[in-house]
């Protein structure tokens, strides 16, 4: 079997969460920094004046106070987007040590199946 190159492989992902009430809570969360970040662009900008020393200090105090509100969630997505690029590794591993089979689904398109090692 040929080494399969990382750059020619796509790999999707299905991610179910068990804990309905996380995803909810980061979903609000999330919701929340996107209004607030379209009431920066389109409206607090627009009468943000950057000669301003006390007009600069609020708008940097209240941008503080956001990154440290998303945070959270910024450090769960991270996490979330580092062990699927962990995965991917790991797919690609297994692949490569010949530890799967690649066949065809219905719809034509390649499906691989991993094992562990016996």
């Amino acid at each position: 079997m040929h080494p399969v190159n990382a750059e020619t492989v796509t790999i999707s992902y299905s991610v179910k969460f068990e804990d309905k009430a996380f995803i909810d809570d980061l979903q609000a969360s999330l919701r929340f920094v996107v209004k607030e970040r379209d009431e920066l662009i389109h409206k607090k900008l627009a009468i943000f004046d950057p000669e301003s020393s006390g007009a600069c200090r609020n708008l940097a105090r209240e941008l503080e106070d956001q990154r440290q509100r998303i945070k959270p969630q910024f450090e769960t997505l991270t996490a979330i987007w580092c062990s699927l690029g962990q995965l991917n590794k790991e797919i690609l591993e297994y692949v490569n040590a010949g530890q799967s089979e690649i066949d065809f689904d219905r719809a034509g398109e390649k499906r691989v199946r991993l094992w562990t090692p016996q």
